[in-house]
């Protein structure tokens, strides 16, 4: 191993220790006085709130790419007559702030009385499925394979399951889930309506029928048809979620504002020559990692 290879990876390690050990001092300073009271409980956590809720959907509807490219998480912090709502993302990508702060002056008007609720979720609704098209595209796309997949299926099956035959006849069976998943296609090019009948699709005769080969059958597909016919049709229940709680939380949403967090740093610890000595090191990832103190908790 080269002396310049043995120097950046004790440099790496210590730059990771660092890390770790600043991030560690800052959940101490937070939580640190009451960190034992749950005994047996993961160390930290918290119940799972309606708040939480709001923020987790917020931050699904600001996620425009898949897989949580442009949008991590939300947080929120209270100072002096203000609420800052931090916006951490895996991109710098701005349209994901203006779009955040588009959806709380939205949530704001829930608070008066000269605009229904219906009216905000449907204007909404649009906006979030419009910014979110090409993950909506990706999703469609996925659907309409196992949509595919599913009916060879469905053709191939020679006979009902037990529990189905005690309640419908085999022809009902196969065509309610077909149609369904048929009408699903058909509409597929069109994204509002696509996510509302994915959201519809809950509780249906189809949706019993699918949960029932979900848990009876061994193929993979019927899972994964149940999974991304839910994805589509959260567009539409997180959007009805925020805007039937935001009342409870205007006292937040009245008076706020959006920052957005840089996405963390790709590059590994600061770049190191070998005639550097160990202050200047210290000096430069001390800068680096400063920035964390910003950070919402």
């Amino acid at each position: 191993m080269s002396t310049e290879h043995s120097t950046l990876s004790v440099v790496t390690d210590f730059y990771n220790c660092m890390l770790i050990y600043c991030l560690i001092q800052r959940e101490q300073m937070f939580n640190g006085h009451n960190r034992w009271q749950s005994y047996g409980k993961i160390p930290y956590a918290t119940e799972r709130t309606e708040w939480h809720r709001f923020l987790d959907n917020l931050s699904w509807l600001c996620d425009s790419h898949r897989g949580g490219d442009t949008v991590s998480s939300i947080g929120v912090s209270q100072e002096p007559n203000i609420h800052t709502f931090w916006l951490a993302m895996n991109r710098p990508r701005l349209a994901s702030e203006a779009h955040l702060v588009d959806l709380l002056a939205m949530l704001r008007k829930c608070a008066g009385t000269d605009v229904k609720q219906s009216e905000i979720e449907e204007a909404m609704f649009a906006k979030c499925v419009g910014f979110s098209s090409q993950r909506i595209y990706n999703y469609r796309r996925i659907l309409v394979d196992l949509v595919k997949g599913a009916n060879r299926q469905l053709s191939n099956e020679g006979s009902a399951r037990q529990s189905f035959e005690q309640h419908w006849p085999l022809t009902h069976i196969d065509d309610s889930l077909r149609n369904t998943l048929t009408l699903l296609v058909q509409r597929s090019s069109e994204h509002p309506l696509l996510c509302s009948l994915a959201h519809d699709f809950r509780n249906t005769v189809a949706d019993q029928i699918l949960q029932q080969k979900v848990s009876q059958c061994s193929a993979e597909i019927w899972p994964r048809l149940r999974h991304y016919i839910g994805r589509l049709g959260s567009w539409r229940r997180a959007v009805r979620f925020l805007v039937s709680r935001a009342p409870r939380f205007m006292v937040r949403l009245d008076k706020h504002r959006v920052f957005a967090v840089p996405p963390p740093m790709s590059d590994g610890p600061p770049s190191i020559a070998l005639h550097d000595d160990l202050c200047e090191l210290v000096e430069r990832s001390s800068r680096t990692i400063a920035k964390l103190q910003y950070l919402p908790h």
